[in-house]
């Protein structure tokens, strides 16, 4: 999403320098950011050529020849874009696409809409309601701005597309805002609506957000992310000395990754597998499991050409005597903040190694103080599967490696 961000800026520059003088190196670099962009991201297609679409038809009568050449050619390269995708990609999809969901769509897109509104108020409370403010402008005068409009029309469309799609994350729009944040800005500069009351709440609700959600979470992954990666590499480092040395004695080591489920955590133990098997490990000498049924909704297809149990096998595995279990910064469990539960697991197990962050930080916002009041108020109900993750702060962020004691 970075790169998108960044490609899309470069190409907005030098698509504004063209305006202004047609050169052919304006156009020649602007469409090389431009394409180059598309195809770091799937959506961003829809954002390009709705961008030149909304330019070239507002503004028909004010570009001249040269300038709509510009927004054809983007447009070209929209659609060479998506064909090519459909080839590539869509008639080779799998079982499922992004979308589909056995939980209610109107409840879907609600979820999608809140979590988007925790992590990107300034897109929930600000560019949603500036394009229906918009529109109606529009429609009211007939008349439209066609660059500022067109920013804010295919942001919008970005943005909508994840709603479709039922997919929520932190960084998911961040490519909205190179064209949507221009938008906002004029909008709300030239027509005066920071003096109107519908725009003023609205913007009171973007602030109380940012101040209250994402703020807090943006220091927490700041935290995650300069934490997590180290933090992975060491205890990749201790378990291939560990591994070798159980090798050694003709010993597979069994490794349970706590609070990972088979049908929605593949990514955390195929990251475990990937990095040991390149540091020269195998799988007849270290196994992957898991201690949990796949639960809920969630679909898993065992793979019984795997050597690894996590991938070919479907029911719980038991933890004997001997084998590891990692907690990592993905356990879906809770964890409060002061880790009571880490400390809980040292009366059974044996703790032989945990990574040492610098500096841990919690992500305690509007949205862990709501799912903790629910997690409170559900505490003796069992079978809860409302929270997908009961990790509430997302914590830890250091990797615990525990043994499990011999049985007497």
């Amino acid at each position: 999403e970075r790169s998108v961000l960044f490609f899309f800026v470069l190409f907005l520059f030098f698509f504004l320098k063209y305006q202004k003088e047609q050169k052919i190196v304006y156009l020649l670099v602007g469409l090389l950011a431009a394409n180059v962009a598309l195809y770091y991201k799937e959506p961003a297609f829809l954002m390009l050529g709705s961008f030149a679409f909304f330019h070239l038809m507002f503004g028909w009568k004010e570009l001249n020849v040269k300038q709509k050449i510009f927004d054809v050619l983007l447009m070209v390269s929209a659609f060479v874009f998506i064909s090519i995708y459909f080839f590539v990609v869509y008639l080779h999809k799998g079982d499922s696409l992004y979308g589909e969901t056995t939980v209610n769509p109107i409840l879907q897109l609600a979820k999608t809409i809140f979590n988007y509104a925790l992590s990107d108020p300034l897109i929930i409370f600000m560019l949603l309601p500036l394009v229906l403010w918009r529109v109606y402008i529009i429609i009211k005068s007939k008349q439209a701005n066609h660059f500022f409009d067109a920013l804010l029309f295919s942001s919008a469309i970005y943005v909508l597309v994840f709603f479709k799609l039922n997919m929520s994350a932190h960084y998911y729009l961040l490519p909205a805002y190179a064209f949507g944040l221009i938008a906002i800005v004029y909008f709300v500069m030239e027509e005066q609506l920071y003096k109107k009351f519908i725009f003023k709440f609205l913007g009171v609700a973007t602030v109380f957000f940012i101040v209250f959600s994402s703020l807090p979470a943006g220091l927490h992954y700041i935290s995650h992310y300069k934490n997590v990666p180290n933090n992975f590499q060491d205890i990749l480092t201790f378990l291939n000395k560990y591994i070798n040395a159980e090798a050694s004695n003709n010993k597979r080591v069994s490794i349970f990754i706590d609070g990972v489920n088979r049908a929605d955590g593949g990514e955390v133990p195929v990251s475990f597998i990937r990095y040991l098997e390149f540091k020269g490990l195998n799988a007849k000498q270290f196994d992957i499991k898991s201690d949990e049924n796949v639960f809920g909704a969630l679909q898993f297809s065992p793979n019984p050409e795997s050597p690894y149990t996590f991938f070919n096998q479907s029911t719980a595995s038991n933890i004997a005597s001997g084998d590891l279990i990692i907690i990592t910064p993905f356990t879906r469990k809770y964890i409060g903040l002061d880790k009571k539960e880490i400390e809980k697991m040292s009366e059974k197990y044996e703790l032989i190694y945990r990574t040492d962050s610098l500096l841990e930080i919690p992500n305690v916002g509007i949205k862990s103080v709501l799912k903790g009041i629910y997690k409170n108020s559900r505490k003796n109900s069992k079978n809860d599967k409302a929270m997908v993750s009961e990790n509430i702060y997302q914590m830890p962020l250091d990797f615990y490696v525990f043994r499990k004691r011999d049985e007497k």
